[in-house]
């Protein structure tokens, strides 16, 4: 451990948390532990949380409570994590109207004190949110540890790839405080790829933290080029699916090993430990895994229960995804829910007549605070056409409209017909979903 790595543990960390608000050394150091618990030890914590949020959203959350009352449940009925079955499977719209109509918001929790957060609509569904300081707290917390599973400590240097800004105070500080260093990305073009590189060979980070499909098209360029890159310990990758050809690739140009992660809202993190297989943080949240008929299995569609949020709770929560449970003990002790493989994250991109490649997790990053779109899909239709189809509601106005297509625009770099189709409803998938980008162009060629 350098003085970065002490630094950022004994001062860093305590300050943060004292300037913010946070509990996240007090539940980094809990779950340091309870990550090597039993399995009946998890789920016994986890029905001593569970009857905790049930009591509470009884008592404050209007919408659950009309649930309850309706389903003839009351917080009684609640004595394991066996009996969250009784609770119906929420779907995302319901949730999305419960926020918009305020029922779904805690009335005990000041107003002031609530945290806004949004998913990224990696589904096409972008969806806003809060949440209460000390759920940030540990959810903050189980993504620390997952990170130290590959091997990360508080203080290494962190290099990021992403498509959004980080301008505000506190992430600036987070960064900052955190060792990291930033780079936003918008086509990957060249010039875009020359200086991520550049970047990585300069500050030499101990984590490389970018999107499956660009750190691909990166890793595609460094290898056609034969150019030179420092050796990176370690590539985290989240956001969309990675395929083995892609991770391939880039543990072999980076020299370094690979470890994915998987997140959604209402949902701890689901993320890789040094064997390589996924966890869920079972202390964070509830998994289950249903087929069609609603009846639990190990193959199916994930339904989370967040233990923690009692700001916005998510109960039950269908979150779209599809999950593998695996039955076997992992090599690394943990007996945190084993997860086989993520389904559902679709890689998608538009191609610009300058071939330069924007993908779904760029569009969706954009997308999801215009709080006037209920869903969003494009269709590459020709090699400089796209489609954009919108299902909006009342919050949508002329200046969101505006504000959608220079986005379009500028990230097309003006080289592409940019219309929008408005709808009624984008179909779902047969696997649950919606895909972001269909490219219609890319079928055809």
């Amino acid at each position: 451990m350098n003085l970065s790595n002490i630094l950022a543990n004994k001062i860093f960390l305590p300050s943060m948390d004292l300037i913010f608000g946070f509990q996240i050394k007090k539940f980094l150091d809990f779950l340091d532990i309870s990550q090597y618990w039993s399995k009946n030890e998890l789920e016994d914590y986890q029905g001593e949380r569970l009857k905790i949020l049930i009591k509470y959203v009884y008592n404050y959350v209007p919408y659950y409570r009309n649930i309850m009352k309706s389903n003839k449940l009351i917080p009684d009925d609640f004595k394991s994590i066996k009996d969250i079955t009784k609770f119906p499977i929420q779907k995302k719209e319901n949730i999305r109207q419960g926020i918009r109509e305020g029922t779904l918001i805690s009335t005990f929790i000041e107003s002031n004190k609530l945290l806004y957060s949004s998913s990224s609509g990696s589904t096409g569904e972008p969806l806003q949110f809060y949440i209460d300081k000390v759920a940030n707290s540990v959810s903050k917390s189980a993504g620390i540890r997952a990170w130290q599973w590959m091997g990360f400590e508080l203080g290494d240097k962190i290099l990021r790839i992403n498509y959004l800004p980080r301008t505000s105070l506190n992430k600036r500080m987070q960064d900052l405080f955190s060792n990291n260093r930033y780079i936003k990305m918008n086509n990957l073009d060249e010039k875009e790829i020359n200086n991520i590189i550049k970047n990585i060979n300069k500050y030499k980070p101990k984590v490389l933290r970018c999107y499956p499909e660009p750190l691909y098209q990166i890793a595609k360029y460094i290898q056609e080029n034969n150019i030179y890159i420092e050796m990176i310990p370690i590539v985290s990758t989240t956001g969309s699916k990675i395929f083995i050809h892609q991770r391939n690739l880039i543990e072999q140009v980076f020299n370094a090993k690979v470890f994915d992660a998987y997140s959604c809202e209402g949902s701890g993190p689901i993320s890789e430990c040094n064997e390589h297989s996924y966890h869920s943080a079972m202390e964070y949240s509830l998994t289950e895994i249903i087929d069609e008929n609603g009846y639990h299995t190990n193959m199916g569609r994930h339904i989370t229960t967040d233990l923690w949020n009692m700001a916005c709770p998510f109960i039950r929560y269908d979150t779209g995804d599809n999950l593998t449970l695996s039955e076997l003990k992992c090599l690394c002790g943990r007996e945190l829910l084993k997860i086989d493989e993520i389904f559902g994250r679709e890689s998608e991109v538009i191609i610009t007549p300058d071939n330069n490649y924007i993908y779904a997790p760029t569009i969706v990053g954009f997308m999801q605070d215009y709080k006037g779109v209920d869903q969003f899909q494009l269709n590459q239709t020709d090699f400089d056409k796209i489609i954009i189809r919108l299902k909006i509601n009342d919050k949508y106005n002329s200046i969101e409209e505006k504000n959608i297509l220079q986005l379009l625009n500028t990230l097309t770099d003006e080289k592409m017909n940019i219309e929008i189709d408005y709808v009624d409803s984008i179909p779902l998938l047969h696997n649950g979903k919606r895909k972001i980008i269909n490219n219609e162009y890319l079928k055809r060629k």
